[in-house]
């Protein structure tokens, strides 16, 4: 994880870019969390195939993931 974390275009916007400055803080009385809201939409494969890239991504061991499918979205929380 530290090397795709190493090679983040800091100007652009991304998950990871947000990672990086979230383990910047460094204030260790700061609890830091990445909370990601995966939309979804029966009929959109473009989602289908972007929920599974973003449930497929580890920042950390300590996560959650909840699955929402009458509301059409899941979350996926991890402790920075």
């Amino acid at each position: 994880m530290q090397s795709h974390l190493d090679s983040v275009d800091h100007k652009g916007g991304s998950l990871l870019k947000d990672v990086v400055r979230l383990k910047g803080i460094s204030d260790q009385n700061i609890e830091k969390y990445m909370i990601l809201v995966i939309p979804e939409y029966e009929s959109d494969e473009v989602n289908v195939n972007l929920k599974k890239a973003l449930f497929g991504v580890e920042i950390s061991s300590i996560h959650v993931k909840r699955e929402y499918p009458h509301d059409h979205f899941s979350i996926r929380i991890w402790k920075i």
